[in-house]
């Protein structure tokens, strides 16, 4: 049994409505022809007219029975003639529904930019054949014609950017899980390659470096424009990273990311600051790249699922951090006093 949802009138989605209580709906006028609905397996939201053949709607909403024209009374007045009648008053066709805005988020489809996208053309009536001389009577019933073309929305008031302290534990998370893998696979793989080509103690101690440098390009390139458009380190956050419209951001542009940290990273991490204080929490490399990091729900369905806190993972990575640079600056303090007390 197909499950639907519609579209009320705030432009929000509504349901899930099974097929005959949709079809009660539309009969109660609750809803219309020109309400978008939508079920698994479409590709898009669409006019509800548009599905009314399959959904044989015509049987629900058919034309009323003809009213009988009121009854005459007998008139005892003769019968004088008359100018001539006039012909038949044909009513003109009803008005084109108006094109339902697309604000809010009942539509989605990536793959769309909506500067480029034309808007949907006018509510074309459909005409049924009537008569011998081929002319043709508006049918008020037939489902519509409009092309609805699917876009995302990129409403800035309605996306939740990941702050700084969000990056912050991500970076955390993925330094971890590279240092593992850098520390397991680095030295073998440099020594086994530096065997291979002959490369002496220079290549030994080069050739690590270059599979470090290459492992973390291809572990943000890669993820970032993959699967959940995060690294594991943003996905146990809640976080990934899009390009400025909401769009995937593709591998090369991750690439080129990776590279643009390298100036941020030269002034004193000022270029991960900048994550702070911006207006779309972007850094540095973020604005030679044209991306932004948004929570995981952000231009998607789901987008009311949004979350502005921090969340217990970042909490807990942060604490765990906090701590050790704690304990680490006690240590410090404590060598130190040692140090000046044997010197004493």
């Amino acid at each position: 049994m197909s499950i639907w949802h519609y579209t009320g009138a705030d432009r929000q989605p509504l349901g899930p409505l099974s097929t005959d209580e949709l079809k009660e709906r539309l009969r109660t006028g609750e809803i219309g022809f020109d309400t978008l609905v939508w079920r698994e397996g479409m590709l898009a939201w669409r006019p509800l007219g548009e599905l009314a053949e399959p959904l044989r709607l015509h049987e629900i909403v058919a034309p009323q029975a003809e009213i009988a024209p009121p009854a005459t009374t007998l008139s005892l007045e003769p019968i004088r003639p008359g100018p001539p009648s006039p012909p038949p008053f044909e009513p003109e066709p009803p008005e084109a529904a108006p094109e339902p805005p697309l604000t809010g988020r009942a539509v989605f489809a990536l793959g769309t930019d909506p500067a480029e996208t034309p808007l949907p053309p006018a509510w074309r009536e459909s005409a049924v054949p009537s008569g011998a001389d081929g002319g043709s009577t508006p049918n008020p019933y037939a489902p519509s014609q409009a092309s609805l073309r699917a876009r995302q929305v990129r409403d800035d008031h309605d996306v939740v950017y990941a702050g700084f302290w969000k990056r912050v534990a991500a970076q955390l998370i993925d330094g971890v899980i590279l240092a593992v893998i850098g520390s397991l696979g680095g030295e073998m793989f440099g020594t086994l390659l530096s065997d291979m080509i002959g490369g002496g103690k220079t290549g030994e101690a080069l050739l690590p470096v270059v599979f470090t440098l290459v492992l973390y390009l291809l572990y943000f390139a890669w993820f970032q424009s993959n699967f959940m458009l995060a690294t594991p380190g943003k996905m146990a956050v809640g976080i990934k990273v899009v390009r400025g419209d909401g769009e995937p951001s593709s591998f090369l542009r991750n690439v080129a990311r990776y590279f643009a940290q390298i100036p941020g990273s030269l002034l004193l991490g000022a270029g991960y600051l900048m994550a702070a204080f911006t207006q779309r929490k972007q850094a540095m490399h973020d604005f030679f790249c044209d991306t932004v990091v948004v929570d995981r729900y952000a231009y998607t369905r789901q987008s009311a699922m949004q979350r502005h806190e921090l969340g217990t993972v970042t909490v807990v990575v942060l604490g765990i951090y906090g701590a050790m640079l704690a304990l680490f600056a006690i240590g410090v303090l404590f060598l130190g006093f040692s140090l000046a007390m044997l010197r004493h």
